[in-house]
């Protein structure tokens, strides 16, 4: 994914949701549902959303008014977290909020003593380096973190519909294989026809542990368009489909 845009809002660093819903790979609709969704929950926990989300709008290119939302740091990784599992919300929410308070405690360490007393100095020093050691480390705890996040998103992704499409396509074409062609006795035998098609899908979500070919992963695709070309018919169903054949060829 590109790199969040951000844009400086008054004095305050925001993404627009529109920019959201384009690099997740979203509908505006729905991430404008699940920033209402948070919102709600927050309300029902007493926090203020203002810190999170920012209502604003643009003009389209009808040249219309449009809504959208301004996610502030913690609106954004809220709305993140949502996309990649709906899991310990207040969890997240009070995580938010110590990192919030983390921030306020090293702005207040920043706050410079006498610096004609030699140790104030010293200790200044230190600070400086003991602040710009944890802020790496936040930094890169927050990128594993989001790293991890996207890994996992992509991890349980499903086909798309072209995709799906694809898979129906390759199916149907080893069967038509299997069988003999579309004008062969045993694929225009509706039963026949009908065994073969559930054997050889039966066969390839086996493949994969899903109960639906739909259900397979994203990142299993081309793997199933390989296997798809391998996969045979049961020994009862070939056997079926040899006689259907066989006997039409000897009834003319």
């Amino acid at each position: 994914m590109e790199m969040i845009k951000i844009e400086n809002k008054d004095g305050q660093f925001v993404v627009s949701s529109r920019v959201v819903a384009e690099d997740f790979g979203k509908e505006h609709s729905k991430v404008l549902r699940a920033i209402d969704s948070h919102r709600d929950k927050l309300g029902k926990a007493k926090i203020g959303d203002i810190s999170y989300f920012i209502e604003s709008a643009y003009t389209d290119v009808q040249g219309k008014g449009q809504r959208e939302v301004l996610l502030t740091k913690k609106g954004f990784s809220l709305t993140v977290n949502k996309f990649t599992g709906d899991e310990a919300f207040e969890f997240t929410v009070k995580y938010i909020e110590a990192f919030e308070k983390m921030e306020k405690e090293i702005e207040k360490a920043k706050r410079i003593p006498d610096l004609s007393d030699p140790m104030n100095l010293l200790n200044v020093h230190y600070q400086a380096i003991r602040i710009h050691d944890e802020k790496i480390t936040a930094v890169e705890g927050k990128v594993i973190a989001i790293e991890q996040a996207f890994q996992d998103m992509n991890d349980r992704a499903i086909l798309d519909m072209a995709e799906s499409e694809a898979i129906q396509k390759a199916v149907k074409k080893r069967v038509v294989l299997l069988l003999g062609g579309t004008k062969s006795p045993a694929y225009l035998n509706k039963s026949t026809h009908g065994k073969a098609f559930s054997a050889v899908q039966r066969k390839l979500k086996e493949e994969f542990g899903v109960s639906s070919y739909k259900w397979i992963k994203k990142k299993h695709f081309e793997t199933a368009l390989k296997i798809i070309p391998a996969l045979n018919l049961p020994f009862h169903v070939a056997e079926e489909a040899l006689e259907v054949n066989n006997q039409c060829r000897m009834d003319v």
